[in-house]
């Protein structure tokens, strides 16, 4: 596990509150942020140990902010969070271990077995 906080990037902010709030409680630090180009400008000047991306944000897509992270920092494990069909994923989506997805609605057990799988917490 690392020092560093995860990123939360989720323009919905009673999800991004209650992703924050989950990932806290299981001692992990998270810093949100509703907009793909604020995010990518962060990634520029802090580390994080994960990024949490929703495809549907309101500036660029999660998409570019994805394919932006794995270009740019190949170690940063990612969980894709998306309401969309997760098959159209496989088109554009990075192979790497250290990419994940998951589909909303989600509970908070699929949300940590999905940071298990990132190897985030125990």
């Amino acid at each position: 596990m690392s020092n560093h906080p995860v990123m939360v990037l989720e323009d919905e902010g009673p999800i991004a509150l209650y992703l924050q709030e989950l990932l806290q409680q299981h001692g992990l630090e998270a810093r949100v942020f509703t907009e793909g180009e604020a995010a990518l400008a962060a990634a520029e000047l802090s580390s994080f140990s994960a990024a949490v991306v929703d495809l549907g944000l309101p500036d660029i897509s999660g998409e570019e902010v994805v394919k932006a992270f794995a270009s740019m920092y190949p170690w940063l494990p990612i969980l894709v969070s998306t309401g969309h069909d997760v098959r159209a994923l496989q088109q554009w989506l990075p192979s790497a271990t250290n990419i994940r997805v998951i589909s909303k609605p989600f509970d908070s057990e699929d949300f940590l077995e999905n940071i298990r799988q990132l190897r985030l917490v125990a």
